[in-house]
This record gives structure tokens, C-alpha cells and sequence, in this order.
């Protein structure tokens, strides 16, 4: 009799597992995806803002191009979504500034502001829908997460840095990403390419 009850127990769960999206239970906010229209680049740009808002990182990784996925791959995906984590649903004071058409009718620029700065994504069109290519060439990635914290009302890591450099903070030179996690792809240095060159 036990076997039989636990034998039915186990196809009610395997049968609501099998309907239920266990993703969703990961995330505190889980994003409608039918409802955003990514046929124009500003549609798009309100589907990364709204699952950047709602933490539902699949709403993001879905506003990626197919070669930015495969390049990233889900699990470090995942990881700077962990590591960005308290930095990502400031992205909704952001708004779209300006579309420029590329070279290619399927490739455009679009920048996004906050208060006078503006940042720069290239988004390629891939069957009807305008995705976001990452890293984009407008800027390194450490670029990102410097306007991230920006927009989200922290100290810039060059300030940061400025106090390390005067014994407030943590010791010069360290790789460090925003939450203190050392994150393969999403680390970020001290000291910018230009500054490490020379420039």
C-alpha cells in the first residue's frame, strides 16, 4: 500500500514539474515576454529595462543576440547576473536617447542616458527582432558596470580607487568586480586600457 501511495505521489509531482516552469521560482519578478514587441530597438531597450527591474535575468538574456549567448554562455551569464545584481534595477532611470542607423541596414547604435551621460549599445537585427550584440564595440565592458553604478547613485570605482590610493581602502592594483567577487568576464580593473597604456 505505502509503495503504491508513494508511486502516485511521485507521478503528481514528476506531472506538475513537467507543466511548471521551475526557472520562474529562481527570480523575484518574472517577466511577460508576449507582452514587449522587440522589433524595434526601443522595444527591446523596455524588455532589457523590465527584466533588469524585475530581476528575471531570462528576460535580459532573451534581448541577446544568438552569437552574444553563445559567446557568453548561460552560466557565466548567470554569474555577472549575481555579481550586478544590486546594480541592475537602477537600468529603469535610464531611457533611450538616440537610434542611429549602421552601415548595414540590419546593425544600429542606440545610446542610452542618465543625467546628461549616455551609453552605447549595437543592436543587430535577427529575424524581425532587434537584439543586443555583447561586448559591444562602443565601450569595454568595465565601461558598463562603471555607468551601472552611476546610474544606481554609488561611487565610481575610479573614485573608489582614489581612496584606496590614500589608505582608505582596499590595497592598489586588487581585481575586483562590484559586490568584491572576482567573476571570470565580468571582473573589473582598477585602472581603465587607457590609463594601463599610458594614455
Amino acid at each position: 500500500m505505502k509503495v503504491r501511495r508513494l508511486f502516485f505521489v511521485g507521478l503528481v509531482v514528476s506531472a506538475l514539474l513537467g507543466t511548471v516552469d521551475c526557472r520562474s521560482f529562481h527570480h523575484a519578478g518574472v517577466v511577460d515576454l508576449r507582452k514587449h514587441d522587440l522589433s524595434t530597438p526601443e522595444g527591446t531597450y523596455e524588455l532589457f529595462r523590465a527584466g533588469c527591474e524585475a530581476d528575471d535575468p531570462d528576460a535580459v538574456w532573451a534581448c541577446l543576440t544568438v552569437s552574444s549567448r553563445g559567446r557568453i554562455g548561460y552560466g557565466r551569464f548567470l554569474d555577472g547576473w549575481t555579481v550586478l545584481g544590486r546594480l541592475l534595477p537602477h537600468v529603469s532611470r535610464t531611457r533611450v536617447i538616440e537610434v542611429t542607423p549602421g552601415r548595414l541596414p540590419s546593425l544600429c547604435r542606440m545610446d542610452v542616458g542618465y543625467r546628461g551621460r549616455k551609453f552605447g549599445f549595437l543592436l543587430v537585427q535577427e529575424e524581425g527582432n532587434w537584439l543586443i550584440h555583447y561586448p559591444s564595440p562602443y565601450h569595454e565592458p568595465e565601461e558598463l558596470v562603471e555607468f551601472l553604478r552611476e546610474v544606481a547613485g554609488k561611487k565610481t570605482l575610479r573614485e573608489e580607487r582614489g581612496e584606496w590610493q590614500n589608505g582608505e581602502g582596499a590595497e592598489g592594483g586588487a581585481r575586483i568586480s562590484p559586490r568584491g567577487k572576482e567573476v571570470p568576464g565580468f571582473v573589473v580593473p582598477l585602472k581603465t586600457r587607457a590609463e594601463e597604456n599610458g594614455r
